[in-house]
């Protein structure tokens, strides 16, 4: 089990994502790392929070993890304009005390299919993560 399962499973994730795949409908799940100077992440979380739909869902894992659950991407277009968009607002700087304050960012995700259950959505996640980090977390990742 990788150390990104780990903490997926330390939160009730599987638990949360059985009961989505449940329904029927198309979803993308994604785990965003977040990386940045203190006080900057309540920030970075209103403005993710902000930028989401009303029926998309976000959970916090830990100090510097989240899962997003985004809903009703049946479109292929619709789901890379939405994720570029996200990355684009979580990476622009955040301006604290006259400064702009970078964050560093990884986001990672996996597109359901039809067969998937809950491990094979997070195994997809996991590969996912592992590509961002081999191209060095400069772009979103979603298999």
């Amino acid at each position: 089990m990788s150390e990104t399962r780990d903490v997926l499973l330390g939160a009730h994730l599987e638990e949360r994502l059985g009961e989505a795949l449940e329904r029927p409908e198309p979803m993308c799940l994604f785990l965003v790392t977040i990386e940045s100077p203190s006080g900057v992440l309540s920030l970075v979380e209103d403005r993710l929070d902000s930028n989401l739909r009303a029926y998309d869902q976000l959970w916090r894992l830990d100090d510097t993890s989240h899962i997003i659950l985004l809903k009703t991407m049946a479109d292929a277009g619709a789901l890379d304009a939405k994720v570029n968009q996200l990355f684009t607002l979580l990476t622009t700087p955040y301006p604290i005390d006259g400064k702009d304050v970078s964050v560093t960012v990884r986001l990672a995700g996996a597109v359901r299919t039809p067969s998937d259950d809950a491990e094979s959505l997070l195994d997809r996640i996991d590969k996912a993560l592992r590509t961002a980090d081999e191209i060095g977390r400069a772009a979103p990742v979603v298999l």
